[in-house]
């Protein structure tokens, strides 16, 4: 005899989005952060069981088994790459940064060369540097703070001194010795002049100028030394010896900067972040319910791709369910009727 099915069709195609309410240390939580849009949403239980066995004879038969624990937890996928989804990902805190409008004069920069990027402001504590610049002024730090020309003073090969009277060029020792004891003829057209023992390598102009020798990223407040130019012609008279060392020379910048409000991420030694968790369904087929955890742990797992030439960015997730001193570790409620 074949009996009527009373099975309900319960096929779902999965959709819906994820929340997450941090905690604050004062035991208070901030608002929900969206983690959606998100690729995946997986739950899983792992358990752990104690079992009696009988080993009086033969084969071990399992004559009782009891659940002993269990573990329930998710990961998460999230394409949401926001500003607090970045900070619950690299394990981080969120500041305002205030920068002060100010002018800004004698910013030394490291050794420079051509097709490169010069970011101003950077200090070891905020590598950043400064945002939104104007009035940009470069000139090379070397001739800028050169002494003058002395006689009978021995040189090694990258030492620079200008002329007694200023010509507005610099130049570089590029081969060592003594210098005469009267000072030489100082060549301006980029050429090499002896000096009793010591050559001297003109270096070029002191002050460059603007688009010829260097460009500006005025929004990102950074010099970009192109591979024309005074800059890159000066780098190229450097001794090879220095620049297979990573030397050349450094820039010395003048500039104003606007008052602005940075949106910083600093990462902090915190091992997961504690929370509230909540998913929403909304299935194009099949209920919805909502899923809630009023205990969730939240850690990154995996990795954070920063540039992919074929797939949107997701940082991923492992979310962890804990059961509170009151209530359960995991809800599911279905929508009212």
């Amino acid at each position: 005899m074949h009996l009527p099915s009373t099975h309900q069709n319960n096929l779902k195609v999965l959709r819906g989005y994820a929340y997450f309410a941090p905690r604050n240390d004062d035991g208070t939580y901030r608002s929900e952060i969206p983690m959606s849009p998100s690729a995946e949403l997986t739950v899983a239980l792992e358990s752990e069981e104690a079992t009696y066995v009988s080993a009086e004879e033969g084969v071990n038969e399992i004559l009782d088994r009891t659940l002993t624990s269990l573990d329930r937890s998710a990961t998460l996928a999230c394409n949401n790459l926001s500003r607090e989804v970045l900070g619950l990902f690299i394990i981080a805190g969120l500041e305002d940064i205030a920068q002060a409008s100010a002018t800004v004069t004698n910013e030394d920069s490291d050794y420079v060369f051509p097709n490169s990027r010069i970011q101003l402001g950077g200090t070891a504590n905020n590598g950043a540097g400064v945002f939104g610049v104007s009035a940009v002024s470069v000139s090379a730090y070397e001739g800028e703070t050169a002494a003058v020309w002395t006689a009978t003073t021995a040189h090694a090969i990258g030492d620079v001194r200008v002329p007694t009277v200023g010509n507005t060029h610099w130049y570089m020792a590029i081969a060592a010795g003594t210098t005469a004891g009267t000072q030489p003829t100082w060549p301006t057209n980029g050429s090499t002049v002896v000096d009793g023992t010591v050559t001297w390598q003109d270096m070029g102009v002191i002050a460059y100028t603007f688009t010829t020798d260097y460009e500006t990223d005025l929004d990102l407040g950074s010099i970009l030394i192109p591979s024309t130019g005074a800059i890159a012609i000066a780098v190229s008279r450097v001794p090879a010896s220095l620049r297979a060392l990573g030397r050349s020379f450094r820039l010395r910048t003048d500039y104003t900067r606007a008052a602005k409000t940075i949106e910083r991420i600093a990462t902090k030694s915190t091992a997961n972040v504690s929370g509230k968790f909540r998913f929403q369904e909304v299935n194009p087929k099949g209920g919805n319910g909502r899923w809630y955890a009023p205990s969730a742990s939240l850690a990154p797992n995996g990795e954070l791709a920063l540039k992919s030439g074929t797939d949107y960015g997701a940082a991923g997730f492992t979310i962890t369910f804990q059961k509170p001193a009151t209530g359960s570790a995991l809800y599911r409620d279905g929508n009212p009727a």
